[in-house]
């Protein structure tokens, strides 16, 4: 008999907090301060879900110094607009509330640093409702590859055929898919329709808003029972 799917692992940037704007921003500075130019669209959303300093060496090149100093300037550009930078998509904290009320585990699991990724928590008031977190400091790997993902599974004691994974990019599904957990894509993902190849990242499942979640958790349960 098959086990209840009752863990949801869930993204942070473009998928529970709209850091778009703050993302692009931080992204154009940059550009304009190493290479006098400005990003094109495609280039920016090609960043989303990434490594910074993979997305850096690909960018720009140059030596382990330069790639600290280039994301210096990115962070510091972040953290001094960072407060008034981000707000939770609509619906977001309505269905926290309504997964936790149904029994659901959550865990957060992003590429983004702990201290920037618990600041946004605690500023929107959600913090609460996880029960635990994999941040970029918690792997030596990180999306598409799996290592996230089952990072998140060890802490929760959890197998993979029990948890789905909520993203917006490429990298959140294909780090879901390559761990045994089945993905689910935003609707109001940016990021993930910019990427012309999608043979491969493709999720399982889309929501079109945040209140869709707990409706489709019950249909996976439901079949999983048939």
């Amino acid at each position: 008999m098959s086990r209840r799917v009752d863990t949801i692992l869930i993204d942070y940037d473009g998928t529970l907090m709209d850091t778009n704007q703050l993302i692009h921003h931080s992204w154009e500075y940059l550009f304009e301060q190493v290479a006098d130019r400005k990003p094109t669209k495609e280039e920016i959303y090609s960043t989303y879900g990434e490594m910074m300093h993979v997305t850096l060496k690909r960018f720009f090149g140059g030596t382990e110094e330069d790639l600290r100093r280039y994301v210096e300037i990115y962070r510091n550009y972040q953290l001094l607009h960072y407060d008034e930078g981000i707000r939770l998509f609509p619906g977001v904290a309505e269905m926290l509330k309504q997964l936790r009320r149904r029994g659901y585990t959550l865990c957060l699991v992003t590429s983004r640093t702990r201290d920037s990724a618990m600041e946004g928590l605690q500023q929107f008031g959600i913090a609460e409702y996880f029960d635990d977190f994999v941040t970029a400091e918690d792997t030596d790997a990180h999306k598409p590859d799996p290592a996230p993902v089952l990072a998140a599974l060890r802490k929760l004691g959890k197998e993979p055929e029990q948890a789905v994974m909520l993203g917006d990019t490429w990298f959140d599904m294909e780090c879901a898919r390559r761990a045994g957990v089945s993905p689910i894509l935003v609707g109001w993902s940016e990021a993930y329709w910019y990427r012309k190849d999608r043979t491969t990242g493709k999720p399982d499942h889309i929501i079109r808003k945040p209140s869709d979640l707990a409706d489709l958790m019950a249909k996976i349960n439901q079949k999983e029972m048939d």
